[in-house]
């Protein structure tokens, strides 16, 4: 009986320094409007976008100092 190929994984270690040239951290401003429970970023120089890839499509707008401005997108009412 012939046996599968197992595949073989080598750890390695990448610095982070070798793709970034600094790390910011930013407080995101908590409040009714704007609470996330996991959410992917996207940082760009003026705004930072957090869309929230679970339940209803919402995607939250923030300044660069982490000041909630909007929400765009939510729930409609679907088609007529």
């Amino acid at each position: 009986m012939k046996r599968p190929h197992l595949l073989t994984i080598q750890l390695f270690s990448i610095r982070l320094s070798e793709f970034v040239d600094r790390v910011e951290y930013v407080k995101l401003e908590t409040s009714k409007e704007c609470l996330l429970s996991s959410a992917i970023y996207l940082v760009g120089n003026k705004y930072i976008v957090a869309v929230q890839p679970y339940g209803p499509a919402q995607v939250f707008l923030f300044d660069r100092s982490g000041k909630f401005l909007r929400k765009i997108g939510g729930e409609g009412k679907g088609p007529l």
